[in-house]
């Protein structure tokens, strides 16, 4: 008997488990967890999530993503990481779902780097697009952790992609959904901007933006109005008027489980489009053959496991050294 097969209050249970309030009163027994509580319930809710998936892989129809409205509920710890390695296969990965850090002493960088010399893979697949490379570690994490497998792969000659979609792709689903070009053009300006403020504390802004709006991305939308920053300021600021300054616009803005601002319902569209081609691209690779190294962050892991679990009959939850709670409000 299979997760499948199991009466219907098991198998509820084993999808429910990843609630808070379940897992408090079945796993654990406490609604307000300690530290500790939390990293060992997650635990537990991970082997239950594990064991459920795999029982049920390729049987009926292909699962969706987890929905971002259903992702803030998941109990898990970061970094999350996955792994699929059959007898008999030459296809296998390793999918480390990260907090996003810019640190080089973070301790998630050397495990990164340990997991990468163990597995051997034969390509890299790094959320973020395609930062420059780098020379070292410490250059590297300047563009986080898509700049770590950047410069891993460069150093041992191992092919490279990013995990990205085309802009086409990303952005035509947020259009598709009915969002003004001119939104969505704010939108993409904002993402850029909120990860080089993380990334650069200080530098100017307005230079940044300045450069961001004129980019030559290819779409027609991405590459409209505003142009300028006095055009973009105005757009923003209609959007917030109640917070017309873009530069201290909340980094939750951007967050795909919130629906607080139309800011946040773009990065939803936007997110399932980048999670649905992150899965397909991640099981062709796999299923040629490829051992596929792939570092995103761990909330794509957690909303693409039972999807992937299902291209590729199977995955595991591999432990990590690194790990921590994640925080509640925020999405990695």
């Amino acid at each position: 008997m299979n997760a499948c097969d199991l009466p219907a209050g098991l198998t509820v249970f084993a999808r429910r488990v990843r609630s808070p309030d379940v897992v408090g009163i079945v796993i654990v027994g406490s609604a307000d967890p300690t530290y500790f509580e939390m990293a060992i319930r997650a635990v537990l809710v991970s082997w239950i999530a594990a064991f459920a998936v795999a029982g049920c892989a390729r049987d009926g129809a292909e699962p969706p993503l987890m929905s971002y409205a259903d992702y803030p509920q998941a109990v898990h710890l970061v970094p999350y990481v996955l792994s699929h390695e059959r007898a008999g296969s030459r296809g296998a990965l390793l999918y480390y779902g990260s907090r996003h850090t810019y640190d080089p002493a973070d301790p998630q960088v050397a495990e990164i780097q340990s997991l990468w010399e163990s597995f051997r893979p034969t390509l890299a697949l790094n959320e973020g697009g395609s930062p420059p490379a780098a020379t070292s570690v410490a250059a590297a994490m300047k563009f986080g952790e898509a700049g770590l497998v950047r410069y891993l792969a460069q150093r041992d000659g191992v092919p490279v992609e990013s995990l990205e979609p085309s802009v086409q792709i990303e952005f035509g689903r947020a259009l598709n959904a009915g969002y003004s070009p001119t939104t969505v053009k704010v939108f993409w300006a904002m993402r850029f901007y909120v990860s080089y403020r993380r990334a650069n504390p200080g530098a100017s802004a307005e230079e940044f933006m300045a450069r961001a709006l004129n980019q030559n991305t290819g779409h027609s939308v991405l590459d409209g109005p505003p142009t300028d920053l006095s055009d973009f300021a105005r757009a923003y600021a209609a959007l917030f008027p109640e917070f017309p300054d873009w530069k201290s616009m909340p980094d939750e803005y951007l967050d795909p489980a919130s629906s607080a601002t139309v800011l946040n319902l773009i990065s939803c569209e936007v997110s399932i489009a980048r999670d649905e081609h992150m899965v397909r691209l991640i099981a062709d690779a796999v299923q040629r053959g490829e051992r596929v190294f792939a570092v995103v962050g761990a909330s794509h892991v957690v909303i693409q496991e039972s999807k992937l679990a299902w291209r590729l009959s199977g995955l595991s939850i591999r432990p990590a050294d690194a790990r921590f709670p994640r925080a509640k409000k925020t999405v990695p």
